[in-house]
């Protein structure tokens, strides 16, 4: 009777909790991120494939770490490939940290011991500047058919982080917004040992460019300042208005105006000294992002 008493319970024990008790570490060899790198060009998105994997340990301060190693490609070319950065974790914490390619301090990369509706500060660091974006909210908690724990985030991008696996926004990804002239970064395949883990699009594990679309080597938007009148000048090849928006080293929203075709001046004297962010954007599609600095 005691047998089947706790078989009964063993079934109807929910599903979530039997996941939660397994652990999914990063793996440490015999691992293949594909990841790519998306562009914003007009109304056209060009992407650059790339791959991740892990080989081997490496020691700094004392602390053993995974390395890992990027290719520019679709395909993983061991001929290719280039140191990117060093992981650990604490098991015990649920914490992953990195420690980037010419970085000699490690930094927080995941926190898998988040509860639905813990925030976390996003730091963004860009050109020896500080960015600080809004809280982000941790919305939801599931786990795939292996029992991973996922964290949803409400990010703009709809990001979650899976446990073993990394961000759905490319794995070493941060969970910012792109405020300056960098990709949108898309995880879409994950496999570990030959097996196929992970996939965005079904059948699918590089992003194939549009027939005719060619990387963008230059900006569509002529953005310029006049210093000696406060003036901020937006030359607009569109028909139609598009909106700027200007963002100080912080990541607040300073300044947003409409742009009219052709051409606008926009009265930037209430701004204090200093570099701010730009992004210009049409029917809720960033077209371009950059930087300007304010002198005074």
């Amino acid at each position: 009777m005691k047998n089947l008493r706790l078989l009964f319970c063993l079934l109807f024990v929910p599903q979530a909790a039997l996941f939660a008790q397994t652990n999914f570490p990063f793996p440490d060899a015999d691992a293949v991120w594909s990841v790519c790198a998306k562009t914003q060009y007009w109304f056209d998105t060009y992407a650059d494939n790339h791959k991740y994997t892990v080989m081997g340990d490496s020691v700094l301060n004392g602390i053993v770490y995974k390395k890992y190693y990027h290719c520019p490609d679709s395909i993983l070319n061991p001929n290719q490939l280039s140191f990117y950065a060093l992981l650990r974790e604490d098991t015990q914490a649920q914490h992953s940290y990195v420690v980037y390619n010419g970085e000699a301090t490690e930094q927080l990369l995941y926190d898998f011991s988040f509860a639905v509706g813990d925030t976390l500060l996003d730091p963004i660091y860009y050109l020896g500047w500080w960015f600080i974006t809004e809280p982000i909210i941790v919305t939801q908690i599931t786990f795939d058919n292996e029992g991973r724990k996922q964290i949803h985030l409400n990010t703009w991008n709809n990001e979650v982080w899976i446990e073993g696996i990394g961000s759905t926004k490319g794995l070493f990804n941060r969970t910012h917004q792109p405020l300056l002239d960098e990709p949108e970064l898309e995880l879409l395949c994950f496999e570990q040992s030959g097996e196929l883990i992970y996939q965005k699009y079904e059948g699918q594990c590089y992003y194939q460019n549009i027939t005719g679309i060619s990387k963008p080597t230059k900006q569509a938007f002529k953005v310029a300042i006049n210093a000696a009148n406060n003036q901020l000048f937006i030359g607009s090849p569109l028909s139609e208005q598009a909106t700027l928006a200007l963002y100080d080293v912080l990541g607040r929203l300073v300044l947003q105006q409409t742009l009219s075709p052709n051409s606008t001046i926009v009265g930037i004297e209430q701004l204090p000294a200093g570099v701010y962010l730009y992004q210009i954007s049409y029917q809720k599609q960033t077209l371009q992002r950059g930087k300007v600095s304010v002198a005074r």
